[in-house]
């Protein structure tokens, strides 16, 4: 992601698969596992990362980087 700063924040990703027109990536930050699908056709985004004390699921979608 990127914050107002500019700053480029990254995580290592431990799976990427490839499905049809889908983009499965998985990985571990910070003690939470997340996961993520993109969708590489419209770049629909669903994001779903957790804990043992809280889970996120966010929608959005991919913008290309100038």
């Amino acid at each position: 992601s990127t914050p107002e700063s500019g700053s480029i924040r990254t995580t290592k990703i431990r799976n990427l698969e490839r499905l049809d027109n889908r983009l499965i990536l998985q990985g571990i930050q910070s003690g939470r596992a997340w996961s993520m699908v993109i969708n590489v056709t419209t770049g629909k985004v669903t994001l779903s990362a957790s804990d043992e004390q809280a889970g996120f699921v966010i929608f959005g979608a991919c913008t290309p980087l100038d």
